[in-house]
């Protein structure tokens, strides 16, 4: 078994990786080269640079991780797959991500900067939470992946008295941006993307606006639920947030439920989105009165270190 970095040469291999151990894990989903591809050939990712595989001495892939570099330049996010029993080449994984983001951020870091590396890992994969806790990364936090199965009639609900509900359009971007921004102050974790990358994001082929639920007060834009498909069947609601003056009148939940009808009206089976598991805005509770239910759970590990 060796280490080196990923090439795109390693693309068609690392997708069966992705499934293989999707289903190691107990997750039937498939994930298509369609799906990845986009994300991992944008501009502002380095798959080259940052991602590292792990290969047996028959050229198979058994495992890759990459360090996601963070505009913030201490921190890293580090991505595990790695297959189950496959602790040496885990552990060599996590070593060449850490290693690498290391190095790359004492070169832009003062001395005596805290450096911060986080791994979001399946609390399914016992491996990855063993290797992780050894090498000095504590658990600070549990997400959920939750889920509604569109199997009963879903009506949409009128917004409450006072918003109204408008199209969006690229034009809007940047307040959008601005309002996600505001709504995500007092999450954990939160670190928003540039807006460059949004702006790249919508200009995808594939992407559909209609699929953007804007709900406004007046002039001012209240909340929003943002998704887009990723599969056949299912689809991701990636944003959904309501700005702190316009909070506790049913806005998120409207917006939740016009969302799944929409999607149960054009023939999907299955919304997700991700969650806090301890949010401060209650937000579990809102999701599983709209009929939505936890299907997995990730952990996250944080480790800090010195420059």
């Amino acid at each position: 078994m060796h280490i080196r970095n990923f090439t795109w040469d390693d693309f068609p291999a690392l997708i069966d990786l992705m499934n293989a151990y999707q289903y190691a894990l107990g997750s039937a989903r498939q994930i298509t080269r369609e799906q990845i591809e986009p994300g991992w050939r944008s501009p502002y990712n380095h798959p080259e640079r940052d991602c590292f595989v792990a290969v047996d001495v028959d050229g198979a892939l058994i495992g890759f991780t990459i360090a996601d570099l963070l505009d913030d330049p201490a921190r890293a996010n580090g991505v595990y797959t790695v297959l189950p029993g496959q602790r040496a080449a885990g552990e060599a994984l996590i070593h060449a991500a850490s290693d690498h983001f290391l190095r790359m951020a004492r070169e832009k870091n003062d001395p005596g900067a805290a450096l911060t590396m986080e791994w979001r890992i399946s609390d399914k994969d016992t491996d990855a939470s063993a290797l992780l806790e050894a090498e000095g990364y504590a658990h600070v936090r549990t997400f959920y992946t939750m889920r509604i199965t569109l199997d009963q009639p879903i009506a949409p609900l009128p917004l409450p008295e006072g918003f109204t509900r408008r199209p969006f359009t690229a034009e809007d971007l940047e307040a959008v941006y601005a309002a996600k921004s505001e709504a995500f102050l007092d999450h954990w974790g939160e670190e928003d993307q540039p807006l460059e990358e949004w702006r790249a994001d919508i200009q995808r082929p594939g992407f559909d606006p209609s699929l953007w639920w804007i709900a406004c007060s007046g002039d001012e834009i209240a909340g929003m639920a943002l998704s887009q498909p990723t599969g056949p069947e299912t689809a991701w609601v990636g944003i959904v947030g309501v700005r702190r003056p316009w909070r506790r009148q049913g806005l998120a939940y409207a917006l939740l439920r016009q969302c799944f009808a929409e999607y149960q009206r054009r023939g999907w089976r299955h919304v997700d989105l991700g969650v806090d598991s301890d949010s401060s805005t209650q937000a579990v509770a809102l999701y599983e009165r709209a009929g939505m239910h936890v299907r997995a759970r990730q952990l996250y590990y944080r480790r800090e270190f010195a420059v």
